[in-house]
């Protein structure tokens, strides 16, 4: 060991240490002059280089001191190489537009590094003219756009990102990085989307990783990785004002400031600022770089106004039972279905005359009464950069601060009401290695459960059973005393169970004092065992990670051309106080034993190669081999490896075909472990240690069911365990009848120990043993608990993209997707829920650079799929197609760009998660003003 680690060591000082000189210049159009941002700049016959900045220029490392050929490459353009030495080392490019060539490269440091075109993943780029160009609101809307992606909104600030199925409005498949950090809620396990993320102004590009990667980034790349890159202030200096106005008063601003150190003047008098200046020019000048952003929206958010009634009471039509007088279980309207609180069955005996009717609802709360919609975000950033001497890396450190208020949908719908959540991040960046390690840390703030908050209302009113009983009371009184029909013996019987009784008070009207009073009350309160609502989350997790690269064809020609490896740690500490997990008090009646410690850590190591077996040069095709081997442990689960495997086969320059084999593991979220929550209609549980449980068809079989006899069937249910995935690929990338670039590929994947849930009966602490014989005390509300299925869950899809570029000023673009879930075992008494829309596709058109106007349309249309969410929200959402457009023009001499568009311009009202509010129209105008350090 001592051995290698030397060796590692010898490798790292060699490398670093080479000779090398500097290549600069700038790349533009030939026939505009207009200088091109993100073109790729290599040394031919390598993979790695750079992309040109904001000005279009480069510098890029030649390793050695003889000539070289460098290549330039831009989507839509011929690529151009020229010869460079160390006296020839400022060239320029003036690129022709005359064929599409999809030739993007990898930027060291960053986990998407093989060229776009010769990825062995799928993989979806948003750069930063797409965003500019993007027709959305916000380039985050925008992703919904690319191939393979779907996008699920729950509020007009929360909105996320799944890929290849099992959607859902907590994406726990999917992880999503900035600049290589996790941007999950520790308490969560997931991203929040964009929420509490990075402005619009700072971002350079998206990359989205379709499928399982568990090998690169890590055990929960289960699905998909969505990894942003932020602009490095290095290559974009300056200063950038938005200003955005929208419908439903939306109001955004955000700001971006840029600086690098440049060179100070020594001739003054004073000899303090004339040593300052030196240390300046010395140690500073085009060393040491800041940015800041701040970003604040302010909107009315979607309402959740959708008062059909809900999946499970659809035998009566929604126009029948919404003019009735006994009320129905509407989606957004909570509270008035409690478990055993409705008459499942009349009894004309008691309310005589109901013969044929079915169920009594009490009278619930709308979610509008709920909240008051109004969202807002703010997001402060901050980085410090320093480069440090002799080409040994540079030095960083990075803050992100967010604060907000938006809905969430989860088992139930949350206000998210003045969240924060903090990330700062310390790193080393060199060509040959990257060690970065970074903290995030959550506030709940004062978010609280709508649907529990309406349900607890009622209970402060009367309990379930007293309004039943009053109901009766009432229903009998108007029906045999006064002679009432039977409708209007229904809408007595719900004013008299309403108004104030012997049984308890009367229905708190929204808006009313009383109401207010009672509502600050609940949500106010975190314990639920005492009635409150609010839940409190400061949860935590602390990571730290490395990674090393080297180039082994220096030691020996057979080696691979890449080598990585690398490791990570973590550790999570959830805290909520009881309110969501099982981290409750030691003792109840005595605080200061503190809380049950569920924290818990996880670490993990890979290696990587990549490897030219044959190149274009050197025969008629070329061939990559890329594997990786990754190793995982967790504190509550046993280790495991994830390997992958890919080959990509170069027919030309611009076509290529990849077979890729990968792998993933899945840890079980802190909620699968630990969750402790009720929602009203059922309990939700972790499950680390496995329980004993009634089922549903036991507990309520008439002949041999708890209900019946009094003697439950104990089943168990083993504890959770990681879930695994394994994915085989075939894709095509490649450029027909020169202009038409085509980008396909098909999957499919087979999924074991898939994670879900089971809906049972669970046994409360006080089942006991007495004289030998067991005395159950069953819950008579369902648990949901989190386990595994037994046995294999099969996915395939096939998706297809399709750019046309003509040669000026116009593109086409269109993609389709196919999803299909296409095996389920219907005896697992799990059953995973797809999700996801088997159909669906986008179309767009562009212009651009056409008198310094630009433009973009997209229609985006979805196949409508069944939805389940919870046992609150579950059921069908409707097919629905969206157009979004804009227009953009710029006045260069003065930096400003405006831009007038819409999403969904048509206004189609839709929902795209069952109980999601319905969302419309967002009209929207910005300025944006942009000013760099050469004033262009």
């Amino acid at each position: 060991m001592r051995g290698f680690i030397t060796l590692v060591f010898a490798l790292s000082i060699c490398l670093i240490t080479n000779g090398q000189y500097k290549v600069s210049g700038v790349v533009k159009d030939a026939r505009s002059k207009e200088t091109l941002i993100g073109a790729a700049v290599i040394i031919k016959g390598k993979s790695s280089g750079v992309t040109t900045d904001i000005d279009g220029n480069f510098e890029l490392n030649i390793p050695g001191n003889a000539p070289t050929v460098i290549m330039v490459s831009y989507l839509g353009y011929q690529p151009q190489e020229k010869t460079v030495s160390p006296s020839n080392n400022k060239v320029d490019f003036l690129l022709e537009t005359n064929q599409v060539v999809m030739k993007e490269v990898k930027i060291v440091g960053q986990r998407v590094e093989e060229k776009l075109r010769e990825a062995p993943v799928t993989i979806e780029r948003m750069g930063i003219k797409e965003i500019k160009q993007t027709p959305a609101a916000g380039f985050y809307e925008g992703l919904a756009n690319l191939k393979g992606v779907d996008m699920t909104s729950a509020s007009l600030g929360f909105k996320v990102i799944n890929t290849r199925g099992f959607n859902s409005t907590s994406p726990v498949r999917t992880i999503q990085l900035i600049d290589g950090v996790d941007n999950q809620a520790p308490g969560l396990n997931f991203s929040l989307g964009n929420f509490v993320g990075v402005s619009e102004l700072d971002v350079e590009k998206v990359d989205i990783v379709v499928g399982a990667n568990s090998a690169t980034y890590g055990p929960n790349a289960f699905n998909g990785v969505i990894s942003m890159t932020t602009k490095d202030p290095y290559k974009y200096e300056g200063l950038e004002l938005q200003v955005k106005g929208a419908e439903r008063n939306f109001a955004e601003i955000a700001m971006r400031y840029a600086h690098v150190s440049g060179e100070l003047n020594e001739d003054g008098t004073d000899e303090l600022q004339n040593a300052l200046a030196r240390f300046n020019n010395k140690v500073l000048k085009d060393r040491f770089a800041y940015k800041f952003n701040a970003y604040y929206l302010t909107a009315d958010d979607w309402e959740a106004t959708n008062y059909d009634t809900t999946l499970g009471v659809k035998e009566v039509l929604d126009s029948e039972i919404k003019t009735s007088a006994e009320g129905y279980d509407a989606i957004n309207i909570y509270g008035e279905s409690l478990y055993g609180s409705r008459t499942a069955v009349y009894n004309p005996a008691i309310l005589p005359g109901t013969v044929g009717r079915t169920a009594v609802y009490r009278t619930g709360y709308r979610e509008e009464d709920l909240t008051n919609y109004e969202t807002y975000s703010l997001k402060l950033s901050g980085a410090a950069y320093y480069k440090l001497p002799e080409n040994f890396g540079t030095v960083s450190y990075w803050q992100n601060y967010a604060l907000g208020t938006t809905v969430y949908q989860g088992d139930n719908r949350y206000s998210v009401k003045d969240i924060t959540f903090r990330q700062q991040k310390l790193e080393w960046d060199h060509k040959n290695f990257n060690i970065k390690a970074y903290q995030t840390k959550e506030d709940a703030g004062n978010s609280y459960d709508l649907v529990f908050t309406a349900q607890q209302l009622l209970r402060r009113q009367k309990e379930d059973f007293r309004w039943f009983n009053d109901y009766t009371r009432g229903y009998r009184e108007a029906y045999r005393d006064s002679g009432y029909s039977v409708q209007q013996s229904f809408e007595y019987a719900r004013a008299f169970a309403n108004s104030e009784t012997n049984n308890g008070g009367k229905y708190l009207v929204p808006g009313t004092p009383e109401f207010e009073a009672e509502f600050n009350k609940i949500t106010s309160n975190p314990s639920f065992q005492d009635g409150g609502t609010r839940f409190a989350d400061a949860s935590s997790l602390k990571h730290i990670e490395f990674k090393t690269n080297f180039d082994l064809t220096k030691i020996k020609s057979w080696l691979p051309e890449t080598f990585k490896f690398g490791g990570n740690y973590r550790l999570y500490d959830p805290n909520s106080f009881g309110t969501i997990f099982s981290d409750t008090l030691i003792d109840r009646n005595d605080i200061s034993k503190g809380f049950v410690d569920i924290s818990v850590w996880e670490y993990g190591a890979f290696t990587n190669f990549e490897k030219d077996v044959t190149t274009l040069e050197k025969s008629k095709v070329g061939v990559k081999l890329i594997g990786s081997l990754r190793y995982d442990n967790h504190q509550n689960f046993d280790p495991f490896f994830t390997p992958a495997l890919s080959a990509v086969i170069s027919t030309s320059n611009t076509d290529n075909i990849r077979l890729t084999y990968t792998t993933a593991r899945r840890n079980p979220t802190l909620q699968d472990q630990y969750l402790l929550y009720d929602i009203g209609v059922a309990r939700l549980k972790g499950n680390i240690n496995g329980e004993a449980i009634v089922s549903l068809e036991n507990y309520f079989d008439p002949e041999d069911g708890y209900l019946a006899t009094g003697r439950p069937k104990v089943e168990t249910i083993a504890p959770v365990r990681p879930e695994r995935v394994e994915t085989f690929e075939i894709g095509y990338k490649g450029i027909m009848f020169r202009n038409l670039y085509v980008d396909a590929s098909y999957y499919q994947s087979k999924y074991n120990d898939f994670l879900g849930y089971i809906i049972a009966f669970d046994f409360n602490d006080s089942t006991q043993v007495q004289g030998g014989t067991y005395v159950y005390d069953i819950d008579s509300k369902p648990t949901r608990f989190a386990a595994n299925s037994i046995s294999t869950v099969e996915t395939q899809g096939f998706s297809v993209g399709l750019n046309y570029y003509f040669p000026q000023y116009f593109s086409i673009n269109g993609n389709y997707t196919w999803s299909k879930l296409t095996k389920t075992n219907e005896d697992d008494p799990l059953i995973p829920f797809f999700n996801t829309p088997e159909h669906k596709f986008n179309i767009g058109v562009g212009l651009r650079g056409w008198k310094n106007f630009g433009a973009n349309i997209t229609y985006r249309w979805v196949e409508g799929f069944d939805y389940f969410g919870s046992p609150q929200f579950s059921g069908p959402v409707p097919t629905y197609g969206l157009v979004d457009a804009q227009v953009n023009y710029e006045i260069p001499d003065y930096n400003l760009t405006f831009k007038l568009g819409a999403s969904n311009i048509l206004n189609n009202l839709h929902f795209e998660a069952y109980g999601a509010p319905f969302i419309g129209r967002l009209a929207y105008f910005s300025v944006n003003y942009g000013f760099n350090k050469n004033g262009k």
